[in-house]
């Protein structure tokens, strides 16, 4: 969602500033920032994913096949 934003918000810096290479450094910092971000939230997704697997309660954890099962659609 974030990306989807960053064109818009080019074109508005484009006319609050006229030097160029500043206006390309604040580009640049806000696409970094925007990718930060949804890396952070992966990352927190990864640990609760994670901590939930290793519960006890298949209602907390999630049903998980035993090791050598295979499916056969």
């Amino acid at each position: 969602m974030l990306q989807a934003l960053i064109g818009p918000i080019s074109s508005l810096l484009e006319k609050a500033i006229p030097d160029s290479d500043l206006r390309r450094k604040l580009t640049h910092d806000i696409a970094t920032m925007a990718e930060k971000n949804a890396h952070e939230q992966i990352k927190a997704q990864l640990e609760i994913n994670n901590t939930e697997a290793k519960h006890n309660s298949l209602f907390v954890s999630g049903w998980r096949p035993a090791v050598g099962w295979t499916c056969c659609l």
